[in-house]
């Protein structure tokens, strides 16, 4: 099967937190081939932002025949899902649900570095589903109580009209009602249909940059790029001063984090004030006492030269220092690569991303993830009776590999030269197979990202000697007033879902999984229309299937992404 042509950059390989979670993975790939003395055959596969690519690749990997891919040495080689043992991914939540429709089916493992919709927890819908970071209805509770003590009772709600927006937004608002003195005055969504989405960030626009409103702070729950937009559209307003001189700031969820994109090309100004979410990794080291990090080393030693062969590493190196690796001019770049660059140098003034964030929580639990499958592979060969990696551990039957990796213990550090087996002594899921409410709440400064919170298990704390700081009128800092006004309640002209059991997208695609997954011809019209009312976001996963996988080289495998 040969997917369309894209052009280099659409894709979520080619930007800097799609590749690093690539390398990631391939990174702990290595380590759990030494732990286990078994060379794996892997696949990486990227859905370029488009759902309906993503579900004409799903099908034919689980009809008989299989998904045909290029290896890394440029041959046409078939993969079929019988062989394989468990998926890493997807980061977002409604990309989730649709590999969970499939594999659920077969009984494959998936374990997701970052989707947190409440509706994965359900497991009568998503019985393989696990995943290393907690449900948003703790991130929404923390938020309503980060803002409650920072004085304010009135605020704004924006989301995006996904499952993790909607579900997000929806836990929010019943936190605010718990929670008490607290109301949502205004609430606006972003749609991912173009006419739509422009009229939604329109209103949001004018809703932000009008001084009679007095709402302070506008909580955000979405995805990254819908926030950058709305910060993009708020620099060139000529209303922006608004904003600014009033001291209004964003509380936004774990999507927009601490990465250094959101603030960069002058957002940064009009971002002062806000706090983000970010899940809190810090129990996870890959830095040594010397503050060595091993992961940079591994991706700041990699270069054209050295990975000849991987063709999506060399995509993104020409993408990110715009020139061509081959010595010849084309189409996108017009000079030739330099020899004395590399990813992590500081020597490179031409390179697209200056740095790249290391410290992302998500590109972490992509190894965490990793790790587990190798650990638990581990156990489950310890407890057989065969010699190697025998077919019944992975009976996609018996359901015990499952088993192994919900319970299975990790280091907590990546594996280095001078610490090979690193002792195991974390466990990542907990009961029922999600990462605990751990986060780091951050504010914004001329500085860059202050952490100024810690939440574990529902518990809020100021860091020690910190405290959140908003930049009004010059950037000359307060802290928030309480706003005791009556609070009328308004919103966009779209309106909001307001039941949770609204939400149940599990049965709605577990409906179309199903029949895609023996190809009914009459359902393919469905399914099309089914997939455009889910939200254009970043795709990437991954697979690790057993050794004598109808692969037959080793090492990595992609889909072929130039026609």
């Amino acid at each position: 099967m040969r997917l369309p042509g894209i052009i280099p950059g659409t894709c979520g390989l080619t930007q800097s937190n799609g590749f690093l979670a690539m390398q990631a993975f391939y990174y702990s790939i290595k380590h759990i081939e030494q732990l286990l003395d078994v060379e794996f055959n892997t696949i990486f596969m990227d859905f370029c932002f488009d759902e309906i690519r993503a579900n004409s690749i799903l099908q034919p990997l689980f009809q008989p025949g299989g998904l045909m891919v290029v290896d890394s040495d440029g041959h046409d080689e078939t993969f079929s899902y019988d062989h394989v043992i468990a998926v890493v991914g997807d980061n977002a939540s409604d990309m989730s649900t649709i590999l969970q429709g499939f594999l659920k089916l077969f009984n494959i493992p998936q374990i997701s570095p970052s989707s947190t919709s409440p509706h994965l927890s359900n497991k009568a819908l998503h019985p393989t589903f696990l995943r290393n970071v907690p449900n948003d209805s703790d991130q929404a509770a923390a938020m309503v109580k980060i803002l409650k003590a920072s004085g304010i009772e009135k605020f704004s709600l924006i989301y995006s009209t996904s499952s993790y927006g909607l579900s997000g937004s929806l836990y929010l608002k019943e936190a605010v009602q718990a929670e008490g003195n607290m109301c949502v005055s205004f609430e606006a969504s972003i749609s991912k249909e173009k006419s739509q989405r422009h009229k939604n960030l329109q209103n949001i626009l004018s809703h932000i940059t009008d001084s009679n409103h007095k709402t302070m702070a506008y909580v955000f729950f979405g995805h990254q790029y819908d926030i950058t937009e709305i910060l993009d559209l708020l620099k060139t307003s000529p209303h922006r001063s608004t904003w600014i001189e009033l001291g209004r700031f964003f509380v936004a969820s774990e999507t927009w984090g601490t990465l250094p994109t959101t603030l960069a090309d002058g957002r940064d100004k009009l971002a002062l004030g806000s706090m983000t979410f970010s899940f809190d990794r810090s129990w996870f080291k890959w830095t040594n006492e010397r503050g060595v990090n091993h992961f940079k080393n591994y991706v700041g030693e990699m270069t054209p030269e050295n990975n000849k062969d991987d063709h999506i590493f060399l995509m993104f190196w020409q993408e990110n220092f715009g020139c061509s690796v081959k010595g010849k001019y084309d189409l996108w770049h017009q000079r030739v690569c330099p020899t004395y660059c590399n990813l992590v140098s500081d020597n490179c003034p031409d390179r697209k991303w200056a740095e790249f964030d290391f410290e992302n929580p998500n590109i972490k639990n992509v190894v965490i993830a990793t790790y587990s499958i190798g650990y638990a592979i581990y156990d489950a060969i310890s407890e057989s009776d065969c010699n190697g990696i025998c077919t019944e551990i992975f009976s996609k039957n018996s359901g015990d590999f499952l088993k192994h990796l919900r319970t299975a213990k990790i280091p907590d550090q990546v594996w280095t030269t001078a610490n090979p087996r690193p002792a195991r002594k974390s466990l990542p899921f907990n009961s029922v197979g999600e990462g605990l409410a751990m986060y780091s709440v951050f504010n914004v400064q001329p500085a860059g990202y202050v952490q100024v919170y810690n939440v574990r298990e529902g518990t809020v704390t100021l860091k020690e000697g910190k405290q959140p700081k908003y930049f009004p009128r010059g950037h000359e800092a307060f802290m928030a007033q309480i706003i005791n006004e009556r609070c009328p309640y308004t919103e966009d002209d779209e309106a909001p879902i307001n039941k949770l059991e609204h939400l149940d997208y599990g049965s709605k695609i577990d409906t179309i999984t199903k029949a895609t997954a023996f190809c009914i011809p009459n359902l393919v019209i469905s399914v099309i229309l089914t997939l455009l009312l889910l939200p254009v976001v970043m795709h990437y996963f991954y697979f690790v299937f057993r050794h004598g996988a109808p692969l037959q080289t080793s090492g990595k495998a992609s889909l072929n992404l130039q026609g």
